[in-house]
């Protein structure tokens, strides 16, 4: 997982179902 500083939870999940698709 690519961690860029800060980021916002939805923005996680979103990263996380599109690595799930």
């Amino acid at each position: 997982m690519v961690v860029r500083g800060q980021f916002s939870t939805d923005e996680l999940v979103e990263e996380v179902e599109k690595r799930n698709r």
